[in-house]
């Protein structure tokens, strides 16, 4: 079975047109791969997932393992409110070749904990592929998984971890103390918990910061495991303005994440969120060069 970890970018959706931009995405895949992470997530929550339809989910992950070629993992979301969807969607992923699926909880009806193992269950008993659970309870109603519930599908050997997207290091290092082991491991969900989730023995992150601060991103992970733990730290710290913009508490999400791709002027073709998310403001866009040049991504706006 492939083992996952490292750096795992959600990557962006690129539209034109209000249609998804193929040679764009292309061009933003080849850039990641070149700033070195370690693998991708099309159809993640950064990719705007929930604003595409079926047939565009299924055409971005086909479009992802086509021009990754082999060279890094993918990761297909393929997680859904419809367990049946999901079970499609995840069907489709592990027959175009991807290396595992990223599974969010059930959302929108807030279930319970034996509703989420059911979920999983489902899913998890009817395709053999590896799979990652997703825990983000800011998009999901505030929906966790206990880590009783993740010990319950270790059950299941082709559950191989879970990202935790928060920030609150006690939930973090309870699920690694409870649930981590040799087959199952825990990533940071947010950029601004890299480094802590790395200490305390979780194995990689999938942060949506990395579509910008890709290399600075990388080099949080690649420091670490060269024992170099103050460069991975320094480097932690540097991105922590950057990632408190687009993702914290009162963060300006993938618009800004999309228009600070444009801001590196590499062509990237980011271009604008789909409906209902609007772009960004002069205002915050200004913002965002300010860090973006603090940090040293740009040299000016």
């Amino acid at each position: 079975m492939v083992q996952i970890k490292g750096i795992n970018v959600p990557v962006v959706t690129p539209f034109k047109n209000n249609e998804i931009n193929e040679d764009g995405f292309r061009t933003i895949i080849n850039y990641l791969i070149e700033n070195k992470v370690h693998g991708i997530i099309p159809c993640g929550s950064t990719g705007e997932t929930i604003n595409l339809r079926m047939d565009e989910r299924k055409k971005v992950a086909e479009i992802a393992i086509d021009e990754a070629s082999g060279r890094i993992s993918v990761i297909v979301g393929t997680g859904d409110s419809s367990t049946d969807r999901a079970i499609e969607l995840t069907e489709h992923a592990a027959d175009i070749g991807a290396d595992a699926v990223l599974l969010v909880t059930p959302f929108y009806f807030k279930p319970s904990q034996e509703a989420i193992y059911e979920y999983f269950s489902a899913i998890v008993s009817t395709i053999d592929i590896p799979i990652l659970l997703y825990m983000v309870p800011k998009f999901t109603g505030g929906v966790e998984i206990d880590p009783q519930t993740v010990v319950r599908l270790q059950e299941y050997s082709n559950i191989i971890g879970i990202k935790m997207s928060i920030t609150d290091i006690r939930k973090i290092s309870t699920m690694i103390n409870i649930a981590s082991n040799e087959s199952f491991n825990v990533f940071a969900g947010s950029g601004s918990a890299i480094f802590a989730t790395l200490m305390l023995g979780g194995i990689g992150a999938v942060p949506a910061t990395g579509n910008i601060a890709t290399r600075m991103i990388a080099d949080i992970y690649g420091s670490f495991v060269q024992n170099d733990f103050e460069k991975a730290r320094e480097l932690q710290l540097k991105i922590l303005p950057l990632d408190n913009f687009l993702t914290g508490p009162n963060g300006h999400g993938i618009p800004a994440i999309k228009v600070g791709m444009d801001m590196l002027d590499l062509d990237l073709q980011a271009g604008i969120p789909r409906s209902p998310l609007l772009p960004i403001t002069d205002k915050v866009k200004n913002e965002l060069g300010n860090i973006l040049h603090s940090i040293g991504l740009i040299e000016n706006q």
